[in-house]
């Protein structure tokens, strides 16, 4: 399988900052990101030849976290800006996306989120795509 492979995107904890009373914006950690996945998925698709699921379809997305070092994280805390990163280029929207954490450990050279995608096809999903597994 080809795998996306991304940056390790900033936790939800890092991604925002409160700018007054009940607001509350991305950092610029959090755009350089989404930007930067963007562009890598975009790559990835065209590579790939990915093409984007029917709005109605879940996708499952396995994700595989290598950490830049041994601090204790939450592996959740990455979904919201990796869902933000792929939707519209990967799937239409991010809300048909099934997270799945595979594995994660530690790479200090290289910090990283590997991706695989699988399109889950029929209304109970019990059939699954016999196509591109990414």
């Amino acid at each position: 399988m080809n795998r996306l492979i991304l940056p390790l995107p900033p936790s939800v904890n890092g991604a925002y900052k409160n700018i007054r009373i009940n607001k509350r914006v991305k950092t610029h950690k959090a755009v350089e990101f989404i930007e930067t996945a963007g562009w890598l998925a975009t790559e990835w698709k065209r590579k790939t030849d990915w093409i984007m699921p029917d709005p109605r379809q879940k996708v499952i997305m396995r994700v595989w976290i290598w950490w830049g070092n041994t601090n204790r994280r939450d592996p959740d805390n990455i979904f919201k800006l990796l869902n933000d990163a792929i939707k519209g280029v990967l799937v239409k929207d991010d809300d048909v996306l099934l997270p799945r954490v595979m594995d994660f450990g530690i790479d200090r050279q290289n910090p990283r989120v590997e991706l695989e995608l699988e399109v889950v096809k029929g209304e109970n999903g019990s059939e699954r795509s016999a196509g591109i597994s990414v």
